[in-house]
């Protein structure tokens, strides 16, 4: 501990939610000998991060967040001797009616990739540097970056900045013995369990109102209890961008005196929508379609969920059904019913087995809407057209209030549970400077 040898009694610091970026930062300030009060408005911590234990395989059913993109040293110490595993990064498309491993797809996808141009004097769309690419970039490939981007970032391609996406894919991730994907075998929720230990949390305590007095700050929560009043005299922000941008009445924040700074530095963030299903079935059937072993499959961009994948190297039951972008925030009105319906029949398509046989063999789905979840609206962030200096969120909204999450991390760390983490990290020490 640095300037305090035991926390105080009374918190300072009032964080909302209780995501990694807000267990981060709780648990940084305590090791500084800094009590903090966590409010969190479901009825579990882990915000994005929720895993389901399965009673007779491993691993967990993820709803949200599922991998771990490249070697993050504060999540490598949470993990500790823990067992994780690398993911085997094989793709299969299917084209011409079969299924295809592009050996060379990596060396293409970077070529193409590298025509981003992260210094652009003025920026502009991700589909408006399609269009300027011309004949540079193959048709095939064209549908295949398209689809990246809709369906890895869960972005609007019209929306979406060459900039950003440019410094999102040329930046560099570190790798463990040349791998850089990974999954946690326990599930991503076991990283809750250190980061919320000696914490304050109190679930259910839904933030309606920050309101600044003199020195101090006012936060009301509503509580099964009725409304409390919590004084204090920082704030941290780590609600997910989707509700920052939202004026949703079940989970708005209203904060007071109204801080003009702060729609300015969210204005070029966007919240992409992503729908997933996991299916659980009763044979591994898709391990003969491919004399490969199966990792990920892709089809064209016009299927709904055209990006599946199963828990290679892990042979299980689970395969799971991946939609980003526009066509994930149109299915987020469907029904589960429906949305189960069109990722059948996707399956069906490159599997050439019946909707009925895959009927027939389900066991179990498993899904969450999160672009309905009234305290997430969306999957996770991505970054649009730029139009001036990015905001620091590393320094404070009117010397008091501080924002933090996946949406606040930089290049190819926007999005990930590394990026939601380091930024609860960076927050807490720019408090501790202050108390």
């Amino acid at each position: 501990m640095s300037k305090r040898s035991q926390p105080q009694d009374k918190p300072e610091v009032l964080i909302v939610g209780a995501g990694l970026a807000g267990l981060g930062c709780a648990q940084a300030l305590l090791q500084r000998g800094i009590k903090s009060l966590i409010l969190e408005a479901k009825d579990r911590v882990g915000g994005r991060v929720f895993s389901e234990r399965q009673p007779l395989y491993s691993p967990p059913i993820e709803y949200g967040a599922e991998y771990l993109h490249g070697v993050n040293k504060n999540l490598m110490d949470l993990l500790g001797q823990r067992p994780f595993v690398d993911v085997q990064d094989t793709h299969l498309y299917f084209s011409d009616g079969k299924l295809q491993e592009k050996k060379d797809f990596w060396e293409r996808f970077e070529k193409y990739t590298s025509l981003l141009n992260k210094n652009l004097k003025e920026d502009r769309s991700v589909s408006e540097f399609f269009k300027a690419q011309g004949k540079k970039i193959p048709p095939e490939w064209r549908e295949i970056l398209f689809a990246y981007v809709e369906g890895f970032h869960a972005a609007n391609a019209d929306l979406m900045g060459e900039k950003a996406l440019a410094s999102a894919e040329q930046s560099e991730e570190e790798e463990l013995n040349g791998q850089g994907l990974f999954r946690i075998l326990e599930g991503n929720s076991f990283l809750l369990t250190k980061l919320q230990e000696n914490l304050d949390i109190r679930l259910q305590n839904r933030v309606s109102r920050i309101q600044r007095l003199k020195d101090r700050t006012e936060v009301i929560a509503l509580t099964p209890k009725g409304p409390q009043a919590h004084m204090v005299r920082f704030v941290v922000l780590t609600v997910p961008l989707g509700v920052l941008k939202n004026e949703n009445p079940l989970s708005h924040i209203e904060v007071s005196p109204p801080i003009p700074e702060i729609p300015q530095a969210l204005e070029s963030l966007h919240m992409g929508h992503i729908q997933r299903i996991s299916f659980v079935f009763k044979e591994r059937f898709w391990e003969t379609l491919s004399t490969t072993p199966i990792s990920f499959i892709h089809l064209d961009a016009h299927y709904y969920f055209p990006t599946w994948w199963t828990q290679s190297p892990v042979r299980s039951p689970v395969l799971v059904a991946w939609q980003g972008g526009p066509k994930a925030e149109e299915m987020s009105a469907w029904t589960k019913e429906q949305r189960v319906q069109a990722a059948l029949k996707t399956l069906s398509a490159f599997s050439k087995k019946s909707v009925r046989f895959l009927r027939d063999r389900i066991e179990s789905v498993h899904t969450h809407n999160w672009s309905h979840d009234p305290f997430v609206l969306g999957a996770y962030s991505y970054t649009g057209i730029s139009r001036g200096r990015r905001h620091d969120f590393r320094k404070p909204f009117a010397d008091y209030l501080w924002i933090a999450g996946e949406a606040t991390a930089k290049d190819a760390d926007q999005g990930t549970m590394q990026g939601a983490l380091e930024s609860g990290y960076s927050v807490a020490e720019q408090i501790a400077a202050l108390l």
